[in-house]
C-alpha cells in the first residue's frame, strides 16, 4: 500500500467528500474533480500500488457518473482486482468488491483465493518477490496465464508439480515474454504447484487449484 503524504491527501479528500455529500451538486463535482486529480498524480512503483491507484480512480468515477460508469469492460478490470485474497491488499480488494457487487452480486471465496494466492517458496528474501508472478484465472479448468510483473525479466519455464512435488508437465517460454499461457486441460481436479523460473535467476512456486 502507499505510505506517502500523497495517499494521505487522497484519503483526506475522500473523507471530506463523504462528509459533505449533502452539499449542492456543483460543490460535489468540484470536490470529486479535486479528488480525481489527486489520484491521477500519484506515482506508482509496484503492482500493488498500480492496482490501488486504479481502484481509487474507478471509485471516484463511480461517484461522479453512478452505475452508468460500470460498463462490462470496467467491471472486468475491477473483477481482476476484486478476485484476490482479501489479506493481500485489503483496502483495494474491498473497494473493488464493493464496486463490482453494485452491478453483479458475486460471492468471493477467500478460503480458496487466500489459499491459492500465496507463494510456497522463493529464491530470494526480496519482500516484493511474492507479488512478482501473477496467475489467473485461479481456480481454473483448461488453462492458466502466468504474468511476470517485474518487466525487467521474462518467464523462462513453467513446471507443473502435483501435491507431492512430482513432475507433471513443463512449458518452455520460447518467445522470451513476460507472460505465458499454460494448458491445464489434461489435469485432474485438485491442488498443484507451478514452479516458475525467471530470467533474473529467481524461482517462484505458486499454488494452483484445478476445478
Amino acid at each position: 500500500m502507499f505510505q506517502t503524504a500523497e495517499l494521505n491527501t487522497l484519503t483526506n479528500l475522500r473523507e471530506q467528500y463523504e462528509a459533505e455529500v449533502n452539499n449542492n451538486e456543483s460543490q460535489r463535482i468540484v470536490t470529486l474533480n479535486n479528488l480525481n486529480n489527486q489520484a491521477l498524480s500519484l506515482t506508482t512503483t509496484n503492482a500493488i500500488q498500480v492496482e490501488e491507484k486504479a481502484i481509487n480512480l474507478h471509485f471516484i468515477q463511480y461517484l461522479i457518473q453512478g452505475k452508468d460508469y460500470l460498463t462490462s469492460n470496467i467491471l472486468a478490470n475491477i473483477f481482476t482486482i476484486a478476485n484476490q485474497c482479501i489479506h493481500q491488499n485489503s483496502y483495494t480488494v474491498s473497494i473493488a468488491r464493493m464496486l463490482y457487487n453494485r452491478i453483479i452480486i458475486y460471492e468471493f471465496n477467500d478460503d480458496v483465493l487466500c489459499f491459492t494466492s500465496q507463494p510456497v517458496i522463493t529464491s530470494s528474501k526480496d519482500i516484493n518477490l511474492e507479488n512478482q508472478i501473477r496467475i489467473y484465472p485461479n481456480p481454473t479448468k483448461n488453462w492458466v496465464i502466468l504474468e511476470n510483473l517485474n518487466k525487467e525479466s521474462d518467464i523462462l519455464k513453467v513446471e507443473i508439480l502435483d501435491i507431492h512435488g512430482r513432475h507433471i508437465q513443463s512449458e518452455i517460454n520460447t518467445k522470451s515474454l513476460s507472460m505465458i499461457n499454460v494448458s491445464t486441460a489434461n489435469l485432474n481436479s485438485g491442488i498443484y504447484y507451478l514452479k516458475v523460473e525467471c530470467s533474473n535467476g529467481k524461482v517462484i512456486i505458486k499454488k494452483l487449484l484445478i476445478e
